[in-house]
C-alpha cells in the first residue's frame, strides 16, 4: 500500500529557529578600559619622560658662591611608538542580500550584518594587538606598520625597534618569570614591591588583564597553601555555606598598591590568545599612563558595487602609548 514516508518526502521545509547561537568571546576590557588620547599627527609619535634628580643630605657652605647650576626643567628622555591600520573587508553578494532570509539576520539584512559584525571585529583586532607581546615595526611594501603590545612594553630589556631607555624599563623583579604552579600572593608582592621601589608610588592602582590560567591559580590562593620551608602556614579556608564553594579573586591589595584583576580572551604569546603560554600571561598596567591615540576612530565606509554585491571597508588607524614603562609589571611564567 503507498504510504509517505518522511526520509522520501519532497519539497520538505527546514524549520529554524529566528535565533543565531554564537559561541563566542565578546568582551573587550582592555579597550573598554584605556582612555583614548588626542588625534596623531603623524605616523611616528612622540612622548617625554622626565624624572627628580636623586635627593641628597649635602648641607651647602655659608658664604659660598655658587659654582655649578642644574638643569632641573628638560625631559630626561623620549619615547615612541607607530601607527597601525586595521582593517576588515566585508562583501555580500547580490543574492545574499536581496533574496536570503537567514535565521538570526532576517530578509535584505545580511549586508548590515556584516557591518556590524566587522566592527566588532576590529576592535578584538585592537584588543588582541594591545595584549600582544609583538615588537613595534616600520611599514614596507609587503608588511604593514605595527604598534608595540603590551608584553613587549613590559620588558625589563630593551626592544629592537624604538627601543625604550634603560632608565625607563621595568626591573626584572617587576615581571614574574617563575612556574605558574610556585605563584603565591608573595610573588604577586613582590611584582608590586619592584614597582614601587622605581616609583615610589605606594598608592597606585594597578589593572591586571589576565589569562585563564594565569587567573585560576590566584583563585586558589583562597583554598590552599603553598608548603614552604620554614613557614608554618596560618591560613585556613572554611565554608560558611555547606552548599556554595567561593573560590573567586578580583582585588589583590598589597603594601605597595591595588591589582584589579579582569580575565581577558584576548591576552596572548605570539599572536596565539589561545595556547597555553598566553593563558598563563597577566598584565599589570597602571591605566593612568596608558592611552589610544586613534588617527581614524573604528568605522565602516560603503564601498561602489562593482556588479557583485555590496562591500564596506571598516577601518582604524591608532597606536598604543604607554606613558612611563616604570609603572608597570606582570606575569609572564615560563611553564
Amino acid at each position: 500500500m503507498p504510504q509517505l514516508l518522511e526520509r522520501t518526502a519532497l519539497g520538505k521545509r527546514q524549520d529554524l529557529s529566528d535565533v543565531m547561537h554564537v559561541a563566542d568571546k565578546k568582551k573587550t576590557p582592555f579597550f573598554t578600559a584605556v582612555k583614548k588620547g588626542t588625534k596623531p599627527m603623524n605616523t611616528l609619535t612622540e612622548w617625554p619622560l622626565d624624572s627628580y634628580p636623586a635627593p641628597t643630605n649635602k648641607g651647602a657652605i655659608d658664604e659660598q658662591d655658587v659654582q655649578s647650576w642644574e638643569n632641573l626643567s628638560g625631559p630626561d628622555a623620549v619615547l615612541q611608538g607607530r601607527l597601525q591600520i586595521f582593517e576588515r573587508k566585508p562583501k555580500v553578494s547580490r543574492m545574499a542580500e536581496l533574496v536570503a532570509n537567514q535565521a538570526g539576520i532576517g530578509p535584505r539584512k545580511a549586508y548590515a550584518k556584516a557591518v556590524a559584525k566587522g566592527l566588532v571585529m576590529i576592535v578584538r583586532d585592537i584588543e588582541l594587538t594591545s595584549l600582544g607581546d609583538q615588537d613595534s615595526k616600520l611599514g614596507t611594501g609587503k608588511d604593514g606598520a605595527q604598534f608595540r603590545g603590551l608584553g613587549k612594553w613590559i620588558s625589563s630589556t630593551a626592544q629592537g625597534d624604538l627601543p625604550v631607555p634603560a632608565a625607563y624599563l621595568p626591573s626584572a623583579a617587576a615581571i614574574y618569570t617563575g612556574a605558574l604552579a610556585d605563584l603565591t600572593d608573595d610573588s604577586i608582592t613582590a611584582v608590586l614591591q619592584a614597582i614601587y621601589d622605581k616609583t615610589g608610588d605606594d598608592e597606585m592602582q594597578l589593572m591586571g588583564f589576565t589569562g585563564s590560567a594565569a587567573k585560576r591559580q590566584v583563585s586558589r590562593l583562597t583554598q590552599f597553601v603553598k608548603d614552604q620551608a620554614g613557614f608554618t602556614p596560618v591560613r585556613r579556608y572554611n565554608s560558611d555555606n555547606g552548599d556554595t564553594i567561593t573560590s573567586k579573586v578580583d582585588i589583590l591589595e598589597t603594601d605597595f598598591g591595588q591589582v584589579i584583576l579582569r580575565l581577558s580572551s584576548f591576552i596572548n604569546a605570539s599572536g596565539d590568545p589561545t595556547s597555553a603560554a598566553s593563558k598563563r600571561l597577566s598584565h599589570f598596567v597602571n591605566m593612568e599612563t596608558a592611552s589610544m591615540r586613534f588617527a581614524e576612530n573604528p568605522n565602516a565606509e560603503e564601498l561602489p558595487n562593482m556588479g557583485g554585491g555590496r562591500r564596506a571597508l571598516i577601518q582604524a588607524i591608532g597606536t598604543l602609548e604607554i606613558g612611563n614603562p616604570l609603572f608597570n609589571g606582570g606575569l609572564q611564567p615560563a611553564s
